[in-house]
């Protein structure tokens, strides 16, 4: 059965800028109707004090919490996106992001997660050096994948977007198109590593979403689902943008995708007193609900199964 979820992110912080901590963020989803949550670690407030980023039990403790709160509100956690590691801003950046990686691959598994989404690294920005970056994310992800094995976790790589100039210029980023996608994933050559379909990346790159999803296949472990006017990156609600989405659900019905929905809708109640939140958080869910039934509609009528 194919659930609707959302990311812990489309909520932080409240009227008056106030941060929401974790249990205030799980029951505003719950109001909305979610169940199913996937945790954005990078907006984790351990992260927020090198001594307990840096701290395996702090991010223990603060797991087995977030877990028994999402218990007793009857939800479970599915998904995570995990930290996202950037070579410019030097070494020591790069051994505490990676330290703290493992510290939320750790988290997650308490917390119950399946599946963790994680972003390919780019070597250096504007450089086109496919070469390189294969080599070091082959490397950094089998060290990443084994961990995760042993957690019980799988790692779903994300295809990503790049940075757009107002000239129509579009500068290289590594793993933007499905061949690089596909051909990271079979350097990695994990049983634990597949895809995360990014529907509003790809349609800010222009990628053709049914072939992408068709070539994913069975290895396509997670999607992130929000819309854009394929001008910015803007994380919005299904149907405010220009996404296809009766493309989308076809696609997924054809690959017999058998995971979650997740809404990956970015700050869309953030500031917002807590009743103008909470009709704003419904509507993600019910977009949601009606994605789902429109990829139930393509596996019933055209494939013949239900999901």
């Amino acid at each position: 059965m194919m659930n609707a979820a959302s990311t812990t992110r489309v909520i932080t912080r409240g009227y008056g800028a106030r941060k929401y901590r974790i249990d205030e963020i799980l029951r505003f989803l719950r109001q909305a109707g979610f169940t199913v949550v996937d945790w954005y670690a990078p907006a984790c407030e351990l992260i927020e004090s090198k001594s307990s980023a840096l701290d395996t039990e702090a991010w223990n403790r603060w797991a087995h919490g977030a877990r028994e709160v999402a218990e007793k509100l009857g939800m479970r956690f599915s998904q995570m996106h995990s930290l996202e590691l950037d070579r410019s801003l030097g070494e020591d950046h790069m051994n505490a992001t990676e330290i703290m990686t493992d510290n939320a691959l750790r988290a997650a598994a308490i917390l119950g997660v399946r599946d963790v989404a994680i972003h390919p690294i780019i070597m250096e920005p504007r450089l086109r050096a496919f070469e390189q970056c294969i080599k070091y994310n082959v490397s950094r992800l089998r060290k990443k994948a084994e961990l995760a094995g042993a957690l019980g976790l799988r790692l779903a790589l994300e295809n990503m977007l790049t940075k757009r100039h107002f000239d129509g210029r579009q500068e290289w980023r590594f793993c933007t198109c499905i061949e690089e996608h596909e051909a990271l994933l079979t350097a990695v050559d994990c049983e634990n590593v597949g895809y995360c379909f990014d529907v509003g990346h790809a349609n800010y790159t222009g990628t053709d979403i049914c072939e992408a999803v068709t070539r994913m296949g069975g290895r396509l472990f997670a999607v992130h689902v929000h819309d854009n006017d394929t001008f910015s990156d803007q994380h919005l609600i299904p149907y405010q943008g220009n996404v296809d989405y009766e493309a989308f659900a076809r696609a997924l019905a054809h690959a017999r995708y058998a995971g979650d929905m997740t809404m990956e809708v970015l700050n869309a109640a953030n500031g917002m007193p807590p009743e103008m939140a909470r009709h704003t958080l419904r509507a993600v869910y019910e977009a949601a609900r009606h994605l789902i039934s429109r990829v139930q509609y393509y596996c019933e009528e055209e494939n013949g199964y239900a999901i």
